[in-house]
């Protein structure tokens, strides 16, 4: 029963494990994904301001330029605040899983002491164990031999029936 508790909190601790794996994989490929939208978006501007010094005689342009690159900085600043939350969302799931993993430490060292326990115990009852199998085998030779004396003392009431006037 130890046994198949242990590889029935194996399993959970692995399910565990898997699931927080999958999600931190899931939300840092999201990352990944807004960090590269912010290089994009960084390129973009680094193209812009270049324009902007190549037409620098062109005041009008400039203005519409700069406003697409505030834009640009306006979604980029969007784009690292949503990946802030994802940060800590990252954070509160480890934070989660270090719980999950000391209270399933807990659980592991509450196991072993009653495993310990267990073992202990069966070290205490293997002796007495031996000496019941002792007497059981006492108590089985004698229980032939009772049965032999029954038998005799049957076949010599036969014996004397049959002896006796009158008798079957």
């Amino acid at each position: 029963m130890i046994k198949k508790l242990a590889g029935i909190l194996g399993v959970l601790v692995l399910s565990g494990l898997l699931i927080n794996s999958m999600l931190m994989t899931f939300y840092l490929k999201k990352i990944d994904s807004g960090l590269n939208e912010n290089l994009h978006s960084v390129r973009a501007l680094g193209q812009l301001q270049k324009s902007i010094i190549d037409k620098n005689g062109e005041l009008t342009g400039m203005i519409g330029t700069i406003g697409q690159i505030d834009g640009g900085l306006d979604a980029a600043i969007d784009r690292t605040s949503r990946l802030l939350v994802l940060l800590t969302q990252v954070v509160n799931l480890n934070a989660d899983t270090l719980q999950i993993n000391n209270a399933m430490e807990q659980s592991s060292l509450q196991s072993g002491a009653t495993i310990t326990s267990v073992n202990q115990s069966l070290k205490t009852v293997g002796p007495y164990t031996a000496q019941m199998k002792g007497y059981l085998e006492s108590l089985k030779k004698t229980a032939a031999s009772d049965a032999q004396k029954m038998n005799d003392i049957r076949q010599s009431a036969e014996r004397m029936n049959q002896k006796l006037p009158g008798g079957p």
